[in-house]
């Protein structure tokens, strides 16, 4: 390209040198130089206007005129014109195969995906989509996708623009099919849906709830029988060498009646899916679990504080959420040393309603802190078994927060302690006037 733009610079000077060249001897011969030295310059700017014209003529009407010939920098131009629009296809080329094979790609996936633009309205479906959201080409297109998917639930999923995570709901064309969805805003104000059918999911959980149910209403019964009879023998017995065996054994039936109150309750909170929405006197019950802490604590030290606003209630199921604060609370006072502090409040917060609960103990490596709401999942084993914790307790609380349309927000260092705060939406949110 260098060498073929130094030709054209070279044929243009020689066009130039040539004319005025011509017209100087013309203008020395007819005794009138300037005004032969002034035609010849008109007449050059003549020709670049010409070609110019050629050139202009060719780009606006690409496909109906042949390449028009032209030489010095106007050919240079026509000649890089050429090559970037031959850049230009075969950059087309390998996008418009991207894309076909993207499409191919979301045709192919056995989830529905729904490309919506920034209004919300349908722009492009797969196969799948058809059968698990009942579209089609005629109706849906340009349709937005509320009305589409007619649910109270996603209607609002989609208007609070909060896409940080999915939720499940029943499909608007089958009660009996159960769909996730999720939105990813992607591009130019565009979203990405994806619909999952996780009816199969939903049957295989509904069978794992009920094992765990009515294997723990199944072990209720021989445990109350030892644990009765264990009561009895360590009565009568006075000897020495068994008291400690009688006692360890009454501590491990206990532990073991513990663990299936909290199994049996977490199977409750799965399969009761609709919440109580009574109103309940969040103060009243601080202030109760304030007590059984007090009680729980025995012998250690510890300072416990509370900030309670009275006026502030929530609308929601008492004792669901009484087993939620009150494991947070025990939690703390479990992992905080003797001596420590525990701080709990409860406040209205940006149009929230926050209860924390805030300590200065051990504290959470970072690692742990995303899977602390898994059930049975523990930090430090050997600690967790030696201070009674079941493992479920923020199973529990995670739970009772998404029945209630909150979550728990978790903040942990480690060796200078956590803060647990579930977080109550505006809705449930309800102001008790004096």
């Amino acid at each position: 390209m260098q060498t073929y733009s130094k030709q054209a610079v070279k044929e243009e000077l020689t066009w130039f040198f040539l004319i005025v060249f011509i017209s100087l001897v013309i203008g020395y011969l007819t005794e009138s130089v300037g005004l032969s030295f002034s035609l010849s310059l008109v007449i050059y700017l003549l020709l670049h206007f010409k070609q110019a014209w050629k050139v202009l003529t060719w780009l606006s009407y690409k496909s109906a005129t042949p390449i028009p010939s032209t030489h010095g920098v106007w050919g240079l131009f026509v000649q890089q014109a050429i090559k970037t629009e031959k850049k230009n296809k075969k950059h087309k080329k390998r996008l418009s195969a991207l894309v076909k094979r993207f499409h191919e790609v979301l045709a192919a996936m056995p989830d529905a995906i729904v490309i919506l633009d920034e209004f919300g309205g349908i722009e492009w479906f797969n196969e799948s989509a058809k059968h698990i959201l009942q579209m089609n080409q005629v109706d849906s297109i340009g349709q937005h996708i509320t009305r589409c998917i007619n649910n109270k639930k996603f209607a609002q999923y989609y208007n609070h623009k909060d896409f940080s995570h999915s939720i499940d709901i029943e499909s608007p064309f089958d009660a009996d099919i159960s769909l996730n969805f999720r939105i990813a805003p992607y591009g130019k104000k565009k979203q990405l849906l994806s619909a999952r059918d996780t009816t199969r999911m939903r049957q295989l959980e509904g069978v794992r709830s009920l094992f765990v149910a009515n294997v723990s209403h199944e072990l209720r019964t021989p445990l109350t029988v030892i644990s009765g009879y264990l009561e009895l023998l360590s009565d009568r017995d006075n000897d020495p060498m068994l008291n400690p065996i009688y006692q360890q054994m009454s501590l491990q039936t206990d532990r073991m009646t513990t663990l299936l109150d909290d199994l049996l309750m977490l199977s409750n909170l799965e399969n009761q899916q609709e919440a109580i929405n009574d109103i309940i006197c969040i103060a009243a019950m601080i202030k109760d679990i304030h007590r059984e802490a007090q009680i729980f604590k025995g012998e250690q030290h510890y300072s416990i504080h509370c900030d309670i606003d009275n006026h502030l209630n929530i609308q929601g199921n008492a004792k669901e959420i009484h087993s939620a604060f009150s494991n947070l609370v025990t939690n703390a006072l479990r992992y905080t040393p003797s001596g420590g502090e525990i701080k709990i409040t409860w406040k209205k917060q940006q149009n929230t309603a926050q209860f924390s609960v805030q300590d200065n103990g051990i504290g959470i490596e970072e690692k742990h802190i995303n899977r602390l709401t898994e059930r049975f999942y523990r930090v430090d084993k050997g600690r967790s078994r030696s201070t009674g914790g079941t493992g479920l307790g923020l199973a529990i609380v995670k739970h009772v927060m998404l029945k209630h349309d909150a979550k728990l927000d978790i903040k942990s260092k480690f060796g200078k302690g956590s803060c647990f705060t579930c977080i109550f939406p505006k809705e449930r949110i309800v102001i008790q006037k004096i």
